[in-house]
């Protein structure tokens, strides 16, 4: 989870400075910064949901 959180940070400061105009980057790298923040909330998110049916017994 650690290293998940790590990688959401790195992505998310990638994509604050975009949008706030102090890093320039052509689309290939803005669409390579989405997915990665895309994938790595969607990993977050089912490892709770893995972790969560688990301790229900599932």
């Amino acid at each position: 989870m650690k290293k998940d959180l790590e990688t959401y940070r790195r992505f998310s400061s990638e994509l604050e400075a975009v949008v706030a105009g102090k890093k320039v980057v052509s689309d290939e790298q803005f669409d390579l910064i989405i997915r990665g923040l895309a994938n790595t909330i969607e990993v977050m998110v089912l490892r709770r949901v893995v972790k969560s049916l688990g301790t229900l017994g599932v």
